[in-house]
């Protein structure tokens, strides 16, 4: 059966959960409006080619987490930017964080991807009549597992 993407929650923490802005409203969790593809990053190919090949030949190297950055668009409000330079600001910047995107509920019923993170976030641009969003980037430092 196919699956809506709605119902995907941004998690973080240890344990992880929902980032919230914590004034109490149910309309200041962080809510994201896409997720990026999250996909394994690619090792680095070692060529590995002597003068007695008849071709290139390469093996795998060195997985780069960092390479890409994964982007989580957002609503802007006040008290959720707010939170969010909270947690950049008392994250570990060599280990990352815990950090989660779970499919069907805030328990992830139609799956988890997790990894380690760092965080950084930027105000998007925006012009009359649009809403203000503003976009988290998570830096992997580790793997995405899925369970």
């Amino acid at each position: 059966m196919e699956l809506l993407a709605n119902k995907t929650c941004l998690m973080h923490g240890t344990p992880l959960a929902r980032i919230d802005a914590g004034t109490g409203s149910d309309h200041e969790y962080l809510c994201i409006n896409e997720y990026p593809d999250l996909e394994e990053s690619q090792p680095d190919q070692v060529e590995v080619t002597t003068l007695c090949d008849e071709a290139h030949r390469f093996i795998d190297g060195l997985a780069n987490y960092e390479d890409n950055e994964l982007a989580f668009p957002f609503n802007y409000t006040k008290t959720l930017y707010a939170k969010v330079l909270d947690i950049i600001d008392s994250q570990d910047e060599d280990e990352g964080d815990d950090w989660g995107i779970y499919f069907g509920d805030e328990t992830g019923t139609d799956g988890k991807f997790t990894f380690k993170a760092t965080a950084r976030v930027v105000m998007n641009g925006s012009s009359s009549g649009e809403v203000r969003t503003a976009t988290l980037y998570l830096k992997r430092k580790s793997a995405i597992s899925f369970a």
